[in-house]
């Protein structure tokens, strides 16, 4: 029943009640709350809630009391994302779809209280219901978190985080008609593997992907691989997730996405190969390291994405798989310093602004602190191996922000499609208002300005937003 678009909950209103935040007048959530919803809780009389799949969708089951099996919260909506906020409180990111399994323009939120005595997750449901689905290979691989405790919630989110990863991984992998077998038999092992640490575990959450934002759903069978986004916080290895969730090319497939990428690479060095003025890489500590201003990368530091990070570089089994991150030495006042530098020695000792690699950087920062992490992988992580890369002009350095993202090869969390708009935007604005139509500025009254040059730089860095500024 919000006010905005009119949603009808009757389907789930008899088990959740609205949330009254805690911190108010401080908003609960600092991240864009169009993201998020109207937030709920679960009322009182509710005991315990699950996961189970419905097709390829993680859907959220409740029990009333011990005298009545689980029932669906609501089958038309979903869990697109699981997060911490404030400590002690876990949320659930819920999209609404409609009876042929296309997502409505709404989104809500459930937000739960870890460590009171009802409405806590039952881990043990889970295990029966990933049986009753026929997802009986995960529930080998889930067991690995018994006893579960519902005490601490950094804790429980990094582990629903990967429960809820796995789930639409593994149930939104294709399986071809004349081999089932094995490719079943392929889906059981990455999930084993993906949940023991043993392959690069993608901690592709706080599973961020609320209605507007890339979903663990939306990045699967639907949309052809060639243009599936990477992540920002990964490694050298290939997700287990990839593998799992990699729909099966035609014969023709790789010839045609090789000829791509490789025009596209050739583009990139033609272009940026004089931002890089030394051939090898460096040890960077990361206090040295800032977050570079809006107009230098395509993408902001998202929150969901650093705890998504801390939880892949605790459980990251060979520390030197770590990616090579991106830096642009800085003067005092965190713009591009304004010579080339000739070595590296005049410059070692300075600031650099992460042109890629910000949130697994701020990710090793907060484990530093964190009990969760043991002191050796705290030493190593103090260190990143890194491109020093260096141009006053935004644009390269914005290319090469992207080029690097494209080209991580793990899934983890994407960026909020509102951060992704803001971030666009910037771009925009930074490089003039270019538009491909003459009359555009006039028409919109935002200021555009004629530009084709400018604008094709969309076919490689975003595809610039067209949004009005009246301001």
């Amino acid at each position: 029943m919000d006010v905005e678009d009119n949603y009808d909950y009757s389907g789930s209103e008899y088990f959740i009640q609205k949330f009254e935040n805690p911190m108010a007048p401080t908003p609960f959530i600092d991240d864009v709350v169009e993201n998020y919803g109207t937030l709920w809780r679960f009322v009182d009389c509710i005991k315990s809630w699950s996961f189970s799949m419905s097709g390829k969708k993680v859907q959220i089951t409740v029990k009333v009391n011990d005298d009545v099996p689980y029932v669906h919260l609501n089958r038309f909506e979903r869990v697109t994302f699981i997060e911490q906020q404030r400590h002690e409180y876990i949320v659930l990111g819920i999209q609404a779809f409609n009876d042929a399994g296309v997502d409505l323009p709404h989104c809500h939120s459930i937000v739960v209280k870890v460590g009171t005595g009802h409405g806590q997750f039952d881990f043990i449901e889970l295990l029966e219901s990933v049986v009753r689905s026929g997802q009986g290979a995960l529930k080998e691989a889930f067991e690995k978190y018994l006893p579960w405790t519902n005490e601490e919630a950094e804790k429980v989110n990094r582990r629903l985080v990967r429960i809820h990863q796995l789930l639409s991984a593994f149930e939104a992998r294709p399986v071809p008609v004349d081999q089932p077998q094995r490719r079943r038999a392929r889906g059981k092992a990455s999930a084993g593997a993906e949940l023991d640490g043993s392959a690069s575990a993608a901690p592709q959450g706080s599973s961020r992907a609320p209605a507007r934002r890339t979903s663990t759903n939306a990045a699967t069978a639907v949309e052809p691989a060639s243009k599936k986004r990477k992540s920002a916080a990964g490694g050298s290895s290939t997700s287990t997730v990839t593998r799992a969730s990699t729909p099966i090319k035609s014969r023709n497939d790789p010839q045609v996405d090789f000829q791509k990428i490789t025009e596209s690479q050739r583009q990139f060095w033609a272009e940026c190969r004089g931002c890089f003025p030394f051939e090898s890489s460096y040890s960077v500590r990361i206090n040295q390291c800032i977050v570079a201003k809006a107009q230098y990368v395509i993408r902001g530091m998202e929150e969901g994405i650093v705890r998504n990070a801390m939880d892949f570089l605790v459980q990251l089994g060979e520390i030197n798989q770590r990616q090579k991150i991106c830096i642009c030495p800085v003067d005092k006042d965190g713009e591009p310093i304004k010579r080339k530098p000739n070595s590296w020695d005049e410059i070692k000792d300075g600031k650099f602004m992460l042109i890629n690699g910000q949130h697994s950087v701020e990710a090793s920062r907060r484990l530093q602190d964190n009990s969760n992490c043991g002191a050796d992988r705290k030493k190593d992580l103090q260190h990143w191996d890194a491109y020093v890369v260096w141009s006053t002009d935004p644009l390269k350095l914005q290319r090469i922000s992207k080029f690097y993202n494209d080209t991580n090869h793990l899934d983890h969390a994407q960026p909020t499609w509102g951060n992704q708009i803001s971030s666009c935007r910037r771009i925009w604005l930074n490089s003039g208002r270019p538009s491909y139509q003459k009359d555009e500025g006039a028409t919109r009254g935002n200021g555009a300005v004629f530009d084709q040059e400018k604008y094709m730089v969309s076919c490689w860095a975003v595809v610039y937003p067209r949004l009005e500024d009246k301001q």
